[in-house]
């Protein structure tokens, strides 16, 4: 993973940037997701923000493929990443410790392990960050989660700017 805090600080401006001149996510986001998903040594990075009821995630934007995000998922079956949302403390998961849903997609998808990060705004779990491994189980460096919690927050923010601003 990389360990350059200038390039991460770039990343974070870069978001900042984004929503200063008004850019709506979808300009700046996927250039953002790729600098982000690389600064992690991530295979993908991916957002995910829940509905109004608070009882479904819905793909926002994602590096894997379009398929990786183009779904909604009922927390119910995915008890980790609830887990995450009510806590708003960012998880890892793989293989090992996946449950319900979560089980199947480290199975078919060739996910070793990802790390699972809440967006949040205003004090309130809008969606969840996903940073996705093939090649390691291995939990992140707490400095690596410490990032992906700076970006998600930043993205958080943006996201919900977009939002009001439409």
């Amino acid at each position: 993973m990389w360990n350059n805090e200038r390039d991460r600080t770039q990343i974070l401006a870069g978001i900042e940037w984004a929503v200063r001149i008004g850019k709506t996510l979808s300009d700046a986001g996927r250039s953002l997701l790729d600098t982000a998903r690389d600064a992690m040594g991530a295979d993908a990075c991916s957002v995910f923000v829940l509905d109004a009821a608070g009882d479904e995630l819905r793909g926002a934007r994602g590096t894997w493929d379009w398929t990786r995000s183009s779904f909604g998922a009922r927390l119910e079956h995915w008890p980790n990443v609830r887990a995450v949302i009510e806590s708003q403390i960012p998880a890892h998961v793989n293989g090992n410790n996946a449950l319900g849903g979560e089980v199947g997609w480290f199975e078919t998808r060739g996910i070793a392990g990802c790390l699972c990060t809440p967006l949040l705004s205003g004090g309130a779990t809008v969606g969840v960050m996903f940073w996705d491994y093939t090649d390691s189980a291995v939990a992140p460096r707490e400095q690596d989660s410490r990032f992906a919690q700076s970006v998600a927050a930043s993205w958080a923010i943006a996201a919900m700017g977009v939002q009001a601003g439409a």
